[in-house]
């Protein structure tokens, strides 16, 4: 969701060079705004893209970029009441400041998490309910699960203010009590969120990929707020691939409060689930997909044909299909099964891809002016000139849709401000990525070791010619992306200092 374990990292002077899992180009996406023609009015979420030429050096090519706007965006959560159990960490490493230097004399992290906690409960509403576990060793429950409005708040904030940390740390313990007081199971009626906030010391991806599973079919969805640097990206992703479930890193003060209380609205309301978009283009080939959940990895998966897509699909292979489905009605009466008229049809269309296929969409915050917070998901396409056609479908209540947008690629040389923030973002999330590669030494008495030196010196190399680009072009870039440039430049810093120690070692 964020890059806040790589920037912190980052700022963290003589620290080793983070983790290529903690630079994403989602997690760097969503730390950005996009203009994207303002609010969705018709569809609980729809797909909005823009599609340019560059021919910029680096970047040239045709780009696309896609958002998937939700009506939600920017608006207060809707009129379901909600169960909201929080399960605190109160282990001794709470009593840490965020960035993990006690040194350093910042606040605590349990401190930071018993402030949020306060200024959350008056987002609250009288029909929501409210509960409160406590983990370390043990778990222990602080609040039985209570209507706000007969809750006793000022006891409540009494009893969280007397919260001390100290101990060890068993997540599977607050769990269990949070189970404890989480009531029925499959509510339909109420948004129910179970709310983890802990450092995350005690977690195994295996533990919680089932702790997390159990929860979303009793239809209670797990949010987990990760405190300090010691981000595992193994965790977020076994996190977030589970219904109505996601996960947020705290690596500065401020991002607690945001996180929790400020972004509630949006943070803890799923808008749709088992969503899905798909690129076809007779005139493009897909190339690549930045801005995913899993963007770290190299695939373009082949999309199926399905009946409620059948519309969107080119006249001539709807005509196709007539005939085809003409045959078999004289050959097999009693029709073939669907997953055989699927794996045909998607043979004979075999343009479609899939972009982008994710559990859950939360809506988006939107700023004073009109901007959504995150979202973008940047394609970069090869081929002539024509129209992209781009399908969505996702489920939302009890019910599935399906949309459509055809984006033609203009003639002209204008850059919507999207994809040219879009693709600044892109080449620094990937000269940064290239480098973070070659972040495991190779030890110089060993086979390999030149290749991997040089292999050093031009993954530094490109980080220096991008930072000279910015520096030419610093106006625009620190316009369109503020703060950029720094994060650049302290990346080279740490890099340096690495590629010295490689380079001195030959």
């Amino acid at each position: 969701m964020d890059a806040n374990a790589f920037n912190a990292a980052v700022r963290s002077d003589g620290s080793p060079l983070p983790e290529l899992s903690t630079l994403t180009y989602q997690g760097v996406f969503n730390q950005h705004s996009y203009q994207t023609g303002g609010p969705e009015e018709v569809h609980k979420l729809a797909v909005s893209a823009y599609a340019s030429r560059f021919e910029e050096e680096g970047s040239a090519g045709l780009w696309l970029a896609c958002f998937l706007k939700s009506s939600r965006d920017g608006q207060p959560r809707d009129e379901v009441p909600m169960d909201l159990i929080v399960v605190l960490d109160v282990s001794g490493s709470m009593n840490w400041p965020v960035d993990g230097a006690l040194r350093s004399g910042g606040v605590p992290r349990l401190a930071l998490a018993k402030d949020a906690l306060m200024a959350l409960l008056p987002k609250l509403r009288p029909d929501d309910r409210f509960g409160l576990a406590t983990f370390s060793n043990e778990g222990r429950v602080i609040q039985p699960l209570t209507f706000v409005s007969i809750l006793q708040q000022d006891e409540l904030q009494e009893r969280i203010v007397a919260l001390q940390a100290g101990g060890g740390t068993t997540i599977s313990a607050g769990l269990e009590a949070a189970v404890q007081i989480s009531g029925e199971t499959d509510i339909k009626e109420r948004h129910r969120r179970l709310l983890f906030l802990t450092d995350m010391d005690d977690m195994r991806p295996g533990q919680l990929d089932n702790m997390v599973a159990k929860q979303s079919e009793r239809g209670l969805y797990v949010s987990f707020v990760g405190i300090g640097q010691n981000f595992k990206a193994e965790l977020a992703e076994q996190v977030s691939k589970h219904r109505g479930s996601n996960y947020f890193c705290i690596t500065r003060d401020e991002e607690m409060r945001k996180t929790i209380v400020d972004n509630f609205d949006w943070n803890f309301f799923p808008v749709a689930f088992d969503v899905e978009v798909t690129q076809q283009s007779d005139s493009f080939q897909l190339a690549s997909v930045y801005g995913t959940p899993f963007d770290a990895r190299d695939e373009l998966v082949e999309a199926e044909w399905m009946p409620d897509v059948h519309r969107f699909y080119p006249l001539d292979f709807k005509s196709t299909v007539s005939t085809f489905l003409l045959c078999i009605q004289r050959q097999f009466p009693a029709g073939l099964p669907m997953p055989a008229l699927q794996g045909i049809f998607s043979f004979l269309s075999s343009g479609v891809r899939s972009v982008i296929r994710v559990d859950t969409v939360f809506p988006s915050g939107v700023h004073a002016d009109g901007a959504v917070d995150g979202g973008l998901i940047l394609l970069r396409l090869r081929g002539g000139s024509g129209q992209v056609r781009l399908t969505l479908r996702y489920q939302a209540g009890e019910r599935c849709f399906t949309t459509c947008q055809d984006v033609v690629v203009p003639d002209d040389e204008s850059v919507p401000e999207a994809i040219r923030k879009g693709v600044i973002l892109q080449r620094y999330v990937q000269t940064c990525r290239e480098y973070l590669m070659l972040r495991e030494p190779v030890c110089k008495d060993c086979d390999g070791f030149e290749d991997y030196a040089t292999r050093v010196r031009c993954a530094f190399q490109n980080l220096d010619v991008l930072g000279q680009e910015f520096a030419n072009d610093a106006a625009n870039v620190d316009a369109l992306c503020p703060g950029l440039r720094d994060q650049l430049h302290a990346f080279q810093e740490m890099a340096e200092k690495h590629a010295k120690r490689v380079l001195d070692s030959k």
